[in-house]
């Protein structure tokens, strides 16, 4: 009797063991889609620039986009990569298109600073106006910080642009621009189903296949 019970009790503790944890936490398999230094280009004048990430913080300390330096000359160019993750199974998909990516041959995913990959580029917010664009810790999993780090490419592969959501639906749009302040921070504005007039992008420098 005293054996049976042992066992019983050994077995369970075996079971327990063995089971998953129902907060098990996936691990995606990211790998570099492309890596150059972003730039910012403004359709209306044919201007563009880099971005600068050590001339302003915010109030938690992390590192605001703008495309003035610290010493008010326009930024030096700043390498980043862009990152598609393959989903874990059982799952729709990271950013909900299965491995990141649409039929016509555009991309989704995350834009991490190549000196530290674990530095993501975020939105401050989402539906609102005045959003800005800082570095902050990647979120490989679906959360609301993941979608504030959401960028999607046009099909040429050097256009990207925040989506801000997770299916990337053409429902939602953002404009972007640069503030008035001293440090001309890049910004966004949610604009709703509305197209956006935007006249400043985010570029590759060089097409992701050179």
């Amino acid at each position: 009797m005293n054996f049976c019970i042992l066992f019983l009790a050994a077995l369970a503790v075996a079971i327990c063991q063995a089971a998953p944890a129902s907060n098990t936490k996936h691990t995606y398999n990211c790998t570099v889609y492309s890596k150059h230094n972003l730039k910012w280009h403004s359709y209306e004048n044919g201007d563009y620039g880099f971005l600068s990430v050590s001339n302003r913080k915010d109030d938690q300390g992390r590192p605001i986009l703008t495309k003035i330096d610290k010493n008010g000359s326009p930024a030096n160019p700043v390498k980043f990569v862009r990152t598609v993750c393959d989903p874990p199974e059982g799952t729709k998909g990271y950013m909900g298109i299965g491995k990141g990516a649409k039929p016509n041959g555009a991309t989704y995913g995350h834009l991490a600073l190549e000196s530290d990959q674990s530095k993501c580029v975020t939105a401050t917010g989402l539906e609102k106006k005045g959003i800005n664009f800082v570095l902050d810790k990647c979120h490989k999993q679906n959360s609301a910080v993941q979608l504030k780090q959401f960028f999607g490419e046009s099909v040429n592969g050097i256009t990207l642009g925040f989506m801000g959501q997770k299916y990337a639906m053409q429902d939602k749009n953002y404009e972007m621009h640069f503030s008035d302040d001293s440090a001309s921070t890049v910004e966004i504005d949610f604009i709703g189903s509305k197209q956006p007039n935007s006249t400043i992008y985010f570029y590759w420098e060089k097409f992701p296949d050179q």
